[in-house]
Order: C-alpha cells, then structure tokens, then sequence
C-alpha cells in the first residue's frame, strides 16, 4: 500500500514538507535550465515548481491521484496520475528526468529503464535526497529521533538515491551537505506527521509530539537535513535496458 494514498495524508504532506527542492536543483543544474523535464514522484508539486523557477518546461507525475490534484491546484502547472514503473509520456520526449526523495518506493531495474526510455539523447537524471532530520550539537534531541522512530517504524521500502547508480546510467555529478531549515516545535511536528512512517496516525498523535519537542524548540531552530544529489547521463542509444 501507498502509505501517501488518501485525501488526509496528501493534506499532511502538504503542511509538513519544507521547501528546499530550489537549492538542490540549482546547486545541481546551475541557475538557469531550458528544455523538457519530467518530476517523477512530484507529491504535492514543490520538485516541479523548482524546475519551473529553473526555466524548465516540467511535467509532475505521481501515482497518488489525490497529490497531483493538489499539486495542480497549488502550483498551476501540468501533471498526470502515473507511475514511476509506466511513465505516462513518449519515447525520447524529455530533457531530464528528476526524483526527490522517491526512489526508495521504486523497483529500480524497472524505473530505470522507464527514465532511459523517455529521456532524449543527452538528457539527465536528476536524483536527490533532504533526510536524516537532527540539531547539531544536541545528541539528546538524537535519542529522541531514534526512539520516535523505534515506535513508529518506517514501511518496507528501498535504499535512498546514492547508493548506487541506475543501470546504464553515467554518473556525472554527486554531492552531499548538510542542509539548514528553520523550524518552531509546532512546524516541525508536522514536518513528522508528513512522514511515511505516522501519516495514518490519529490526530492527537501531532499533539503528543508538540509536547515533546517543547524542551528542543523553545522558539525557532535550524534544522540540519543531510541533502544530497546525484547527476547522471542518460546511457547511450543502443544500451541494453
């Protein structure tokens, strides 16, 4: 089951999730960027307005249908109910293809070779990554993570973008930082409903956790994410898939 699949964890994501996906994309591509894009994955639509601002032509596209209704509606751009397994565009029809923080719900044989059917010759994927939520030097608000986490598990998924590269694909850039986003305790609270792992929750679970973070936020923090990308070539006409 898509642990994001309804009207009220679509509602939560949008709340929660920051919006760092500018950065990424402009650290990774340079500041300005043209031709065809399709965000796989795209959620609520920040990944593919941070193409728009780029000077991209982009598409979103995500499996949730609830999401790219969302996103259509909060952002004005085009998107499509689709998966990342049956990318519903033509042959050779995009200039990049990017994934934020998707890829770990992909069959990756699979997506790969979608991505290498739709990306015109020298095009790019784009993968990256915003994770690992900590504030440094507070190894308690660590412990909290960790037990937080211990009582409400993750579902089955894969492995993050960079732990290895997309079959046939040419890595042409990695990087990884940290990356600091202000939060309060109320913010960040949502920022953790918005998460795979208590999406489903009840309600009161996002009071429960206000309370608890009271002793990390008594007013605005930086958060630090571990954010990274990895660029990659497209394989070559020919390759086998």
């Amino acid at each position: 089951m898509n642990p994001f699949d309804s009207e009220r964890t679509v509602a939560r994501y949008a709340a929660g999730r920051p919006y760092h996906h500018g950065r990424t994309v402009r650290r990774a591509l340079g500041d300005r960027r043209s031709g065809r894009a399709l965000d796989v994955a795209c959620g609520t639509g920040l990944s593919t307005r941070a193409l728009a601002e780029l000077g991209m032509d982009p598409v979103g596209v995500d499996a949730v249908p609830a999401m790219v209704v969302w996103a259509r509606r909060s952002t004005g751009l085009p998107y499509a109910v689709g998966s990342a397994e049956a990318l519903p565009v033509a042959d050779r029809s995009v200039d990049l293809v990017t994934v934020s923080s998707g890829v770990h719900w992909f069959p990756p044989a699979r997506f790969a070779a979608e991505a290498a059917r739709v990306l015109r010759p020298g095009g790019a994927l784009l993968l990256y990554e915003h994770a690992g939520a900590r504030l440094p030097d507070e190894p308690a608000f660590e412990d909290w993570m960790r037990a937080h986490q211990r009582r409400h598990p993750a579902p089955p998924r894969g492995a993050l973008a960079g732990s290895a590269e997309p079959d046939g694909f040419v890595p042409v850039a990695a990087e990884r930082w940290a990356d600091l986003v202000p939060f309060d305790r109320d913010t960040f609270a949502d920022y953790l409903m918005s998460q795979s792992n208590v999406t489903g929750a009840a309600d009161s679970l996002r009071d429960r956790l206000v309370a608890e973070l009271a002793p990390f936020f008594p007013g605005t923090r930086e958060v630090a994410f571990s954010a990274s990308y990895q660029l990659l070539a497209a394989p070559p006409p020919g390759t086998p898939s």
